[in-house]
C-alpha cells in the first residue's frame, strides 16, 4: 500500500523529494528509483543520495580501470607476438 505524501518538492526535471508519514523520500527519475527512504529529516535524505552516488561512482570507477586494464593487455599482448604492418613511404611500392 503506497504511503501518499504530505508534500512533494520537485527538486529538479528528475529530482523530487518527498515528505510522508514515514519520512522523507528521494526519487531519480533517471535511475528510476528512490535514492532514501523513510529518512529522518529533508538533510539526512539528501545524505543518503550523496553517499549512495558515491558508492556508485566508486564501483563505476573500477571496472572502467580493470576494463581499461584488460583492453591495454589485449593490445599488448597482440602487439609482442605479431609484426605491425607499416606502410613504407618510397615510391617503388
Amino acid at each position: 500500500m503506497a504511503i501518499k505524501a504530505i508534500r512533494s518538492i520537485k527538486l529538479t526535471g528528475t529530482l523530487t523529494i518527498s515528505e510522508c508519514e514515514d519520512g522523507y523520500w528521494l526519487y531519480d527519475k533517471i535511475r528510476g528509483m528512490n535514492l532514501a527512504m523513510r529518512a529522518e529529516t529533508e538533510q539526512d535524505a539528501y545524505v543518503e543520495a550523496i553517499t549512495y552516488y558515491q558508492k556508485r561512482c566508486v564501483e563505476v570507477e573500477q571496472k572502467n580501470k580493470k576494463l581499461y586494464d584488460s583492453v591495454n593487455n589485449f593490445i599488448e599482448s597482440l602487439s609482442d607476438n605479431d609484426d605491425i604492418y607499416m606502410p613504407c613511404d618510397c615510391d617503388d611500392c
